[in-house]
C-alpha cells in the first residue's frame, strides 16, 4: 500500500490490481463468514463441521492412526469451544481486521471505482445514488462486532448444552436453531 502513496504505482494496471484483491477479499470473507451470522445458524453451521471432524477422528482411529487436533469426540465439550475460538481468533478476527483495513486504504483511494466509469459500478452507484450504500470498511466492522459477540457465546456454552452433547454422540445432523 505504501508503493501506491509514494508513487510507484501509476494507472490502470494498479487500479486494476487492487480491485482484484478487493474482489478475491471479499470472496474469502464470505467463505469464513459463518462466524459472524447470527450465532443460532452459526452454531448449527459449526456443529456440523465438528461432527465431521470427529467422523475424521474416528476412522483415524480405526485405522491405527494417531487422531488429529480437534477430531477427538472424547475431549468433549472443551475441544469444540477451543476449535470454535481458535478459528475466530486464528482465521476469522485476523483475516477480517486486515481486510477491514486494506478496504479502508481502497476507499481513501478511491479504488472501489468511484471517480472510474465502469458500466457496473455506475449501474450500482445510480442505485445506490441516495447514499443508503455503506462503505466497504464499514460493513467489514459490522461483521468483526457479530464476530466478538459470537466468540463470546462460545465460551459461555454449558457442558450439558443438548446439541453439544448430540454432537459429541454423533446423533445426526444438528438443526435446532432457525435458518
Amino acid at each position: 500500500m505504501d508503493k501506491y502513496a509514494q508513487g510507484e504505482y501509476e494507472g490502470d494496471a494498479y487500479f486494476s490490481e487492487v480491485q482484484e484483491c478487493l474482489l478475491k477479499g471479499i470472496m474469502r470473507m464470505a467463505d469464513i463468514s459463518n462466524a459472524g451470522r447470527p450465532f443460532s445458524v452459526a452454531r448449527q453451521h459449526s456443529l456440523n463441521v465438528m461432527r465431521e471432524f470427529f467422523r475424521t477422528g474416528d476412522l483415524e482411529q480405526a485405522y491405527g492412526l494417531e487422531i488429529t487436533s480437534y477430531r477427538d469426540r472424547e475431549e468433549g465439550v472443551g475441544a469444540i469451544i477451543e476449535c470454535q475460538r481458535s478459528f475466530i481468533d486464528y482465521v476469522v478476527l485476523r483475516y477480517a481486521r486486515s481486510f477491514c483495513a486494506f478496504a479502508s486504504f481502497a476507499e481513501k483511494w478511491d479504488f472501489l471505482g468511484h471517480s472510474a466509469s465502469v458500466p457496473a459500478l455506475d449501474r450500482a452507484r445510480a442505485a445506490a445514488s441516495d447514499k443508503t450504500c455503506p462503505p466497504l470498511a464499514s460493513i467489514i466492522q459490522s461483521l468483526l462486532d457479530a464476530i466478538l459477540i459470537n466468540r463470546e457465546a462460545w465460551c459461555g456454552i454449558s457442558a450439558e448444552d443438548g446439541d453439544i452433547v448430540a454432537c459429541l454422540s454423533d446423533e445426526g445432523l444438528v438443526f435446532s436453531g432457525s435458518l
